[in-house]
């Protein structure tokens, strides 16, 4: 099955742009981003705050064997706003009340 297909068939909204470039040359076939649209001063504006695609072949032109791999980076920055802006109720962290270690061997 392909990218397209799979999200039409888990009801994931998309717009395909055959223009979209990510910046590095060792991406191939797929990229993406996610973004969230604006309007400021009466401007509509697309601001990104996730990104990335596949790199069938970095890994071996990096020395390795072949290995089919994507991956995707997000704006923490970007992300933390949106949060923000929309009153996100943030779950408090919580803290193990024992932690435990194993020291030596287990055998």
């Amino acid at each position: 099955m392909r990218v397209l297909e799979y999200l039409d068939d888990a009801a994931v909204p998309y717009n395909l742009n055959p223009y979209l470039v990510r910046g590095l040359d060792y991406y191939t076939k797929t990229v993406f981003e996610f973004f969230s649209e604006e309007n400021q001063a009466g401007v509509r504006k697309r601001k990104p705050w996730a990104a990335g695609g596949r790199y069938d072949n970095l890994v071996e032109t990096l020395g390795g064997r072949p290995t089919p791999s994507c991956g995707v980076a997000l704006g923490v920055e970007r992300l933390i706003l949106k949060i923000k802006e929309n009153n996100v109720l943030v779950p408090p962290l919580t803290v193990p009340d024992i932690f435990l270690a194993q020291l030596g061997r287990t055998s």
